[in-house]
């Protein structure tokens, strides 16, 4: 059910508009509320965090009424997206942001989601449009940080499983044993690494049956006793970033 008042409301982002568009255009062709999954697959999210950063939004906005009881379909639409021009809106939003910037500190970060697998090309230059809210305490160096989305059960006795959310600090470079994100072969990979040199591999040589070839000296290794590790040459590896933190949605 959809109510409406004539009650003044705050600016919205474009993004904003576009979901609560999204509920007006579903209410008039279903008479209904869209689901979380409704929401989700309109807009391609790739998780519901984005879907419920959204309408809490609107909530704060009053735009929609908080859910009773926490009914699957119990959104309630108070008023109406067309309410203020698009002008208006990116104008008005942005003096919100700098107000609340001003007055209070966060404490929370959206770090920019950048899917499940990126497939062709370095993170940085994927296109994303989803954000993941992260507190404040785990994160060291904001403009430096993305998450990325578990896919696969390659570190499960990490305690990485799949579908977590990774909190990864960007960096080049890393340590024997730091769980890392890195581009191999156009894909990314959560693993620890190690780097060998010629004694070392010899000596992996000898104790495995798994024969590590000439010059490969990077060791992706799994937190996974029923997988192995993958060696590859150094131009092959591209570190992306290491692990800072875990997230996970119930």
């Amino acid at each position: 059910m959809s109510k409406k008042t004539n009650t003044p409301k705050k600016s919205l982002t474009p993004k904003e508009k576009s979901v609560l568009e999204f509920l007006e255009s579903y209410f008039s062709e279903h008479a209904m509320a869209p689901s979380f999954r409704e929401i989700k697959d309109h807009f391609g999210y790739a998780s519901y965090f984005s879907v419920q950063r959204y309408l809490k939004k609107l909530e704060e906005k009053a735009y929609i009424a908080p859910r009773e009881n926490n009914e699957k379909r119990g959104i309630q639409l108070i008023a109406s997206s067309d309410e203020l021009s698009s002008k208006t809106l990116a104008s008005a939003s942005l003096q919100q942001r700098e107000e609340a910037d001003s007055s209070q500190v966060p404490s929370s970060l959206s770090l920019p989601l950048l899917g499940k697998v990126a497939a062709g090309s370095p993170l940085e230059h994927i296109k994303h449009d989803e954000y993941l809210d992260v507190p404040l305490s785990m994160i060291k160096q904001s403009k430096d940080s993305f998450a990325l989305q578990v896919e696969g059960d390659s570190m499960i006795e990490d305690g990485i499983f799949d579908g977590d959310f990774l909190i990864v600090e960007k960096c080049n470079s890393a340590r024997a044993g730091e769980t890392i994100v890195a581009m191999v072969e156009g894909e990314a990979t959560v693993k620890h690494f190690y780097q060998h040199t010629k004694a070392s591999v010899a000596k992996l040589n000898s104790k495995q049956k798994q024969k590590v070839g000439s010059g490969l000296s990077i060791e992706l290794r799994p937190a996974n006793s029923k997988m192995e590790s993958m060696f590859f040459h150094p131009s092959k590896v591209e570190i992306q970033g290491k692990l800072v933190g875990l997230l996970r949605s119930y």
